[in-house]
């Protein structure tokens, strides 16, 4: 790929994860964000306008501070900082959502992705209550992606913000469907579209109910 520059379409993503969320959450929910970075999420939730509490959970201080700071309306939001995993590990709380937007990739354990996601949802299972709902949305390249046209959107990545993580760190979509089935979870809905214009990088999201 000759490309230097890429359009990157955060809003797309976001725009993605918005419509899932507005056509799944009720109100007085508790749900658990996973990696809310500084609180995108939060920011559309409390535009609902109905009342939600929420756990954010992100092992990144800084992000983590500038949601601390925001006040909101109708949503209220404790900030743990903390890995996600060992939040997860020694959660004695219960959920009826658990969020993750682009964070799987990062919790997950690149040699042996089917052994972490089984632990995963097996933990989503444990802290939902009955009814409870996982809503996970993550990036990832097809396997016909060559390896030098992610290289080279990865070394974009870099220059730009300073962060790129490597394609063996990302899950695939039928990984996350078969661990949640094998733990439980009934499909509710899954989407995908092309979140980067020059490259055919995509993004997913999966609802799925604890059955």
């Amino acid at each position: 790929m000759s490309a230097t520059k890429f359009t990157i379409w955060s809003p797309a993503i976001y725009a993605e994860m918005h419509a899932v969320i507005a056509e799944v959450i009720k109100p007085n929910t508790a749900i658990l964000d996973l990696g809310p970075y500084e609180g995108n999420l939060e920011d559309y939730m409390d535009g609902l306008g109905i009342h939600l509490s929420i756990e954010a959970v992100d092992v990144d201080p800084k992000p983590l501070n500038a949601l601390a700071l925001k006040e909101y309306t109708n949503i209220a939001v404790n900030t743990v900082c903390e890995d996600g995993n060992q939040y997860l590990k020694n959660c004695e709380k219960k959920y009826d959502m658990v969020l993750s937007n682009a964070s799987i990739h990062e919790m997950n354990d690149p040699s042996d992705q089917e052994r972490y996601l089984d632990w995963f949802f097996s933990k989503q299972y444990e802290i939902l209550n009955e009814g409870g709902q996982v809503v996970i949305g993550d990036l990832y390249f097809p396997s016909w992606i060559p390896d030098e046209d992610v290289d080279a959107f990865r070394d974009f990545q870099w220059k730009t913000i300073r962060h790129a993580s490597e394609r063996r760190e990302f899950v695939f979509p039928e990984l996350i469907d078969a661990a949640a089935s094998k733990n439980g979870f009934r499909l509710i809905s899954k989407n995908e579209i092309r979140a980067v214009e020059e490259i055919d990088r995509r993004f997913y999201v999966f609802v799925f109910t604890k059955a």
